[in-house]
């Protein structure tokens, strides 16, 4: 019957995967929303692939920092998705995939803590179907971004840690701090998911807790203290690697409220924009109306439960603080907010157990239930179906309003005018006799890796320069080793002072015009 019920709940979650149409954007290169972020990821991969599997040497194809050389977040996917490479060759459907099955990994590990928790298959099915049901979940599972994935690990800790409590096995414990600890490499904030431990291991020291939980104190404080080691010498050494390649591109630093020059502004943005992709307003509506009777009924919950949710609340509103800047347009930054999702949810359903089992059986409740969170389905289907395809999905139209078809619509149309020659025109670039590791000018690309990582080719963008100056820093360029010049708008050849670096066209493919550019002698 156990199987039975876990074959049940992967098959749901194919069809999920298949209603969110991810059976054909598996196919896809980085493409739509944060294209930026997602050929970054896409750009170390390639790199290892290419230039040898060194997994401390992590590039990207912007040569700004030395030989490329820049790192942020822990490597291990991009470098797995590599080796998957060295067999299959380049391939986007299998670091879609990978991303893919983490995410799978994780909401199966989620399905079955709720089992424990519960007891019960009815709701073990339903949140995490809810938390794949939002169009943020289901537009980044597959996506290059490593958020989903860090997220899915916190969640399988969950579950090796709860095993632990339940069979005082101290190897499950190391097992759960393993996937916190590659939840926490992988997104340092994933700590928000696992703090709440420490909380509860101070809080036995001091006798708040009379029950115990961490039964060897003094070896369950060692083990627990090795996410915060392996995180903190993991990012010391991205700040001297980054250091020493003159790299400033990745993150490393917080972006709080009091740094920010236009609060209301971001603020707006946050809660009228970004929110939508998180969940639909009804969805986060009734979150909020379950933590506001949590909150006014505090001694009627299960103390471990209840002070893990208010612990996971607080840890993401000093989160919103300090990176508060980053609200603005990074809608993948709300991706911790689906760790708050599965305790909230849990510690108000064990409440109805305990308490009220006619309710939290209730035919009518759990009917009422399942057209719920079918909507938000259909929801997070249209949204993410929009942002990949110009057509339009059957359900788009009662669930999105004009403005935001009319605008992915352009979106689309925009992207395969100006952008999709990219990712073919690698070939043809290699038929000219430009190599991979000829430093190029791509243009314009306000981005470090966008045109080159589709083009596999080593060089700069307009990122840290205005094309309208384009023949101010091409000199510069070129002394620093560029010989051709790439350009995707022809807007940019009409202003006259590139005729100097114009002079030796290469060739076209599609609207992309190859330029051979001269020599810093010739130049003179």
């Amino acid at each position: 019957m156990k199987k039975y019920h876990s074959v049940l709940f992967i098959l749901m979650l194919l069809f999920i995967s298949a209603l969110f149409n991810q059976f054909k954007t598996n196919n896809f290169p980085p493409r739509s929303m944060h294209q930026w972020r997602q050929t970054d990821a896409y750009s170390i991969t390639y790199n290892y692939y290419a230039e040898g599997m060194h997994f401390f040497e992590p590039k990207i194809h912007n040569q700004t920092s030395t030989e490329g050389k820049a790192v942020g977040e822990f490597p291990i996917i991009y470098y797995i998705d590599a080796l998957i490479w060295k067999i299959t060759g380049p391939s986007f459907f299998s670091a879609r995939v990978l991303n893919l099955c983490i995410a799978f990994l994780g909401l199966f590990a989620l399905f079955k803590t709720i089992k424990l928790l519960l007891n019960d298959y009815f709701f073990a099915f339903i949140i995490p179907v809810l938390i794949f049901s939002s169009p943020l979940y289901g537009f980044y599972s597959n996506s290059f971004l490593i958020n989903i994935p860090a997220l899915s690990f916190l969640f399988i800790g969950w579950y090796y840690c709860l095993k632990f409590y339940y069979n005082k096995s101290s190897l499950l414990l190391v097992v759960s701090i393993f996937f916190l600890s590659i939840a926490g490499l992988l997104r340092p904030t994933m700590l928000i998911g696992f703090l709440p431990f420490y909380a509860v291991l101070f809080l036995e020291l001091i006798g708040y807790f009379k029950s115990t939980i961490f039964f060897k104190k003094t070896v369950h404080s060692a083990i627990l203290i090795l996410p915060a080691i392996f995180i903190y010498g993991w990012m010391t050494f991205t700040k001297n690697y980054n250091a020493a390649n003159n790299s400033n591109y990745f993150l490393s630093t917080i972006r709080p409220i009091w740094e920010n020059e236009n609060i209301p502004l971001v603020w707006s943005k946050l809660s009228f924009g970004m929110f939508s992709e998180w969940y639909h307003t009804s969805v986060r509506t009734i979150f909020c109306l379950i933590f506001l009777w949590l909150i006014l009924n505090p001694k009627k919950q299960n103390k471990f439960l209840f002070f893990f949710t208010c612990s996971i609340i607080l840890e993401l509103i000093l989160y919103v603080l300090l990176w508060f800047s980053n609200f603005d347009v990074h809608d993948y930054y709300l991706i911790e907010f689906f760790i708050l999702v599965p305790p909230l949810l849990i510690c108000f359903l064990m409440y109805f157990k305990q308490n009220h089992e006619s309710i939290f059986y209730s035919k009518s409740i759990r009917a009422m239930t399942i057209v719920a969170v079918c909507l938000s389905l259909f929801y997070g289907a249209s949204k993410t179906r929009m942002k990949y395809d110009k057509k339009v999905f059957f359900l788009t139209e009662i669930f999105l309003s004009e403005e935001e078809i009319a605008y992915w619509k352009w979106f689309h149309w925009d992207y395969d005018m100006k952008s999709k020659a990219y990712e073919k025109v690698t070939p043809y670039l290699r038929s000219l006799g430009i190599k991979r590791t000829d430093i190029v000018v791509s243009v314009p690309d306000q981005s470090p890796n966008i045109t080159l990582s589709l083009m596999d080719q080593k060089g700069y963008t307009s990122i840290y320069s205005s094309d309208e100056n384009l023949h101010d820093y091409l000199p510069k360029f070129i002394k620093k080793g560029a010989k051709y010049l790439i350009v995707k708008d022809p807007i940019i050849l009409e202003n006259k002072k590139l005729a100097t670096f114009t002079k030796e066209k290469l060739g076209t493919f599609k609207n992309i015009q190859i330029y051979k550019l001269p020599s810093s002698k010739e130049q003179n």
